[in-house]
């Protein structure tokens, strides 16, 4: 059967990819590790492609007044089901106690934190190249159906900044704080199997949304 084929092929081609790792470069060690690893990862995503498992966990804790005025009329009554604001600091939190179904988690999670503006970790692959690979942070430009067009934060400063680079001083809600930069040339549509909801959900201020949009109509990128 065809996919028999192809799948011996594949079989054979990573036994090849293996036996030619040089187990005396760290990096090569490292290199074929972490691709091995990820043709897992993917393999599992592509089998249940299906199946957006958002944990309750995933859910803010606690959430600003300020963020519950956005919502419509409709979202407000959802959130109202699952916060209730604490006078003391002006913090809505949410009730632990209560047992929530995956389509409400579902629900809260893209009205309160899959949105522009927020940073959420994404698992982007196995690098070829120059290609962004692994597993960073990105920030969320646009959210389509179980989707979202994020661009990566990168920890390491550009060899040659120039003007389609972005500086962001810091990250809200992450526990390291340090310079990260955004490339918008690697802006990118990615699934929401590859968020990994495990990992804090940060943001950053409106001013680095505004540069990212005016560079954007610079060089012309829809």
């Amino acid at each position: 059967m065809p996919h028999n084929l192809a799948l011996n092929n594949t079989k054979i081609a990573l036994e090849k990819f293996t036996s030619e790792v040089d187990t005396s470069n760290r990096e090569s060690i490292k290199r074929a590790r972490n691709y091995l690893e990820w043709t897992k990862l993917k393999t599992d995503m592509i089998q249940h492609e299906d199946e957006i498992h958002i944990p309750k966990s995933a859910l803010p804790k606690k959430v600003t007044s300020f963020t519950r005025d956005k919502l419509n009329p409709i979202e407000k009554q959802l959130f109202d089901e699952h916060y209730s604001r604490d006078d003391l600091d002006n913090f809505h939190k949410l009730d632990r106690t209560k047992i929530i179904n995956d389509e409400t988690i579902h629900k809260l999670m893209h009205i309160l934190s899959l949105n522009r503006g927020n940073v959420v970790w994404v698992e982007f692959g196995f690098n070829i190249c120059k290609e962004f690979g692994g597993k960073h942070p990105a920030l969320i430009l646009r959210k389509v159906p179980n989707a979202l067009f994020v661009t990566p934060l990168s920890s390491s400063a550009p060899e040659s900044i120039k003007d389609w680079h972005v500086k962001v001083d810091r990250v809200y809600n992450y526990a390291k704080q340090e310079t990260r930069w955004i490339n918008i040339h690697r802006i990118i549509n990615v699934s929401l199997k590859r968020i990994d909801f495990n990992s804090p959900v940060g943001s950053v201020k409106g001013t680095v949304l505004t540069d990212i949009s005016d560079k954007i109509k610079k060089y012309g990128l829809r």
